[in-house]
């Protein structure tokens, strides 16, 4: 029942992050590895390690995983290796929310 959040450490990140916390669902970061964890450790988020890019970083992170809440730009073509890693894992529920914040 595993939920994996891309983007985690951004502001909507943290914000969904709370809100699923608060929830009691058992949570996962899918985070860059010079990405500021303090937060996530300390709400009892799991943290993966990875970039969008690596398709094996996205395989380790999606074991176990039943719902992938993406929350990272799709703006780089990212979003195939994502899609690919989630069908391969298993993963049963997926949302994708996009933003042009980063041009906005």
């Amino acid at each position: 029942m595993l939920t994996l959040v891309t983007g985690a450490t951004g502001f909507l990140g943290e914000f969904v992050i709370r809100r699923l916390s608060r929830a009691g669902r058992p949570l996962a970061g899918f985070v860059r590895p010079t990405s500021d964890t303090v937060t996530l450790t300390a709400l009892g988020v799991e943290i993966r390690t990875g970039d969008l890019a690596d398709c094996d970083s996205l395989a380790q992170a999606m074991a176990g995983v039943e719902t992938l809440v993406n929350l990272a730009s799709l703006g780089f073509g990212h979003a195939p290796n994502l899609v690919r890693a989630a069908r391969e894992a298993g993963v049963r529920r997926a949302v994708f929310i996009g933003t042009t914040a980063v041009f906005t």
